[in-house]
């Protein structure tokens, strides 16, 4: 599991380094709410399943904190369930999304906050823990993007609403 992330965080770095000067640059999103939803492989422990995640998300900073790029902050919520063969738990996450805007078509973003899983069996096991990751959005409408996510917790795919 390790290899693949650095293998996409490798990927991930080097498409960055190869982009043009003048991107970055655009005007800002003028998208205030995004709502979505993300399914993949959550990690639990030394455990992993199918998930299936509900996000939202507030922009709280349309010019972020980079003069001379396109960039925003916006504060997301994710939760949603992971199946296991047994017990089920839950992973749930409040964090900061910090939006990197290339071009028209294309976003990555970067997160930090909070995060943890809940896993109920016998007795209820509560863990909340820092959450770190990195993804990208893909616009394929005005106002439909996909997603893609990768942290420690979480490699899913998913489609966002913004508006």
């Amino acid at each position: 599991m390790t290899f693949f992330r650095i293998l996409c965080l490798g990927l991930v770095l080097g498409w960055v380094a190869t982009v043009q000067a003048e991107d970055w640059k655009g005007q800002p999103e003028t998208s205030k709410w995004t709502a979505g939803a993300v399914t993949g492989l959550g990690i639990i422990g030394n455990n992993s399943g199918f998930t299936f995640l509900g996000t939202v998300s507030k922009k709280i900073i349309k010019n972020g904190f980079v003069t001379g790029i396109n960039d925003s902050v916006s504060i997301e919520g994710m939760l949603g369930p992971v199946a296991f063969i047994f017990p089920q738990g839950w992973i749930y996450s409040i964090h900061l999304r910090w939006d990197f805007i290339k071009d028209d078509q294309w976003t990555l973003f970067t997160v930090g906050g909070v995060g943890g899983n809940v896993v109920s069996s016998t007795t209820t096991l509560f863990l909340l823990a820092p959450r770190f990751g990195i993804g990208s959005f893909f616009k394929l409408q005005e106002t439909v993007y996909l997603r893609a996510d990768v942290s420690h917790d979480l490699l899913g795919l998913g489609v966002n609403f913004r508006f």
